[in-house]
């Protein structure tokens, strides 16, 4: 069947699509669930399902359930997910002046429908009491767990942190001195000395970030199979981090790097070929989109934050569930300056968050029609409430300057 879609052209979409960004936004039946996005909290039935990994390099992984509980012990050097040990939990006793003590499983209360094959199963321990609920909030790498319990004379809360080296959350949060180590280490402005016996994806003067290095004399005699190949997939990502923690430097160079060998001559722009052609994994180039515009929208909150690494002016492409279209953002000592223009579908706003430069009063307009806000400083920055909700499309354009 053939029919006319209504909307932009193919040639507007792409010459909008060519200026940079992107950022997702929920479905109307996600926007109506219990979880809360900003940051993101789960309590009721929809803690079942969690499972945060606690673990780090090399260290193998236990993650923390939603109800407090500790599963899928995956340190055995294989993938267990489900495995717990039984008979094995936290518990809380709490007294006030001589009355009846009260003694808890630290742990939410077990929710329907119960998954092991033996129902609650007696490795749970299922006949003891425990807390009435809990509420968990997760932002990787941090996770926090607030149990409530009516009869529980003590607030219990259980923070939980994800390192990158193991047993060591100083060094975890060097974060950048990391990246320059692998960027130093894996990444090679010409292949043209490099040995590799394996699948050739990069070679003669070509650059690009190896999969895994060793220091001299220290590769074993059967190194980390794929160790000499080179993957857009993962050069994609180390350079979107990079781009993320300020090495703008580093991170445009890889993404150069991986694009220069797919350049039409050498090999096929549209197949960055891995295990396969047209392989998912070099998808993760629309990561380096996202930390270079610096673009974030909410879709329940319908907040846009806009915070690009870069002060110089930028313009880029935006996507939500809902809209696309372009935006700018330029700063400077006395302003900042914000525009953004559906050129696609409807794009609800009642919060944008900028960075402040200057104790000024700010301008908020749609189509050059001024509306009234409000600010609320967030540290450094500072978030614009819309008094009314706007609901954007493609013939609007947002100005805030501040």
């Amino acid at each position: 069947m053939v029919g006319k879609i209504s909307g932009p052209n193919r040639r507007s979409f792409l010459k909008t699509v060519a200026a940079g960004s992107a950022a997702a936004s929920l479905s109307p039946a996600q926007q109506q669930s219990t979880v809360d996005n900003s940051p993101r909290k789960f309590t009721g039935r929809n803690l079942q399902m969690i499972a945060f990994p606690l673990g780090g390099i090399a260290a193998g992984s236990i993650s923390l359930g939603g109800r407090g509980q500790l599963r899928d012990w995956e340190i055995f050097n294989r993938p267990d997910k489900g495995r717990t040990p039984s008979y094995a939990f936290p518990s809380v006793w709490a007294q006030v002046d001589g009355s009846k003590p009260v003694v808890r499983v630290l742990k939410a209360r077990l929710q329907p429908p119960y998954q092991a094959a033996e129902g609650l199963g007696p490795g749970n321990v299922p006949g003891l009491a425990r807390m009435d609920g809990a509420t968990f909030t997760g932002e990787f790498p941090l996770a926090q767990l607030e149990f409530h319990d009516r009869k529980l004379p003590e607030r219990v809360r259980l923070e939980a942190f994800n390192p990158i080296s193991p047993l060591d959350a100083e060094d975890s949060a060097h974060i950048r001195k990391t990246l320059a180590s692998i960027y130093r280490n894996n990444y090679e402005p010409s292949l043209a000395e490099h040995e590799s016996v394996q699948r050739i994806y990069a070679l003669n003067d070509e650059a690009g970030v190896v999969i895994c290095t060793y220091a001299p004399g220290k590769r074993p005699k059967i190194p980390f199979p794929y160790f000499a190949e080179v993957w857009t997939g993962f050069e994609y990502a180390f350079a979107s981090l990079m781009l993320e923690h300020g090495m703008l430097e580093e991170g445009t160079r890889c993404i150069a790097s991986a694009r220069r060998r797919f350049d039409g001559e050498r090999r096929n722009p549209w197949d960055e070929t891995e295990c396969g052609h047209h392989y998912a994994r070099a998808m993760s180039a629309w990561s380096a989109m996202i930390a270079l515009s610096g673009f974030h929208y909410s879709g329940p909150a319908k907040r846009i934050v806009v915070a690009p690494p870069s002060g110089n002016r930028l313009v880029s492409f935006y996507s939500t569930g809902a809209s696309w279209g372009r935006f700018t953002h330029a700063r400077s000592a006395t302003a900042t300056r914000f525009t953004i223009a559906p050129k696609y579908g409807t794009l609800a706003v009642s919060e944008v968050e900028l960075d402040r430069t200057a104790a000024r009063p700010a301008a908020v307009a749609v189509n050059k029609t001024s509306i009234p806000y409000q600010l609320r400083p967030n540290g450094d920055r500072v978030v614009i409430v819309i008094s009314e909700p706007l609901s954007l499309t493609a013939r609007d354009q947002l100005s805030v300057m501040v």
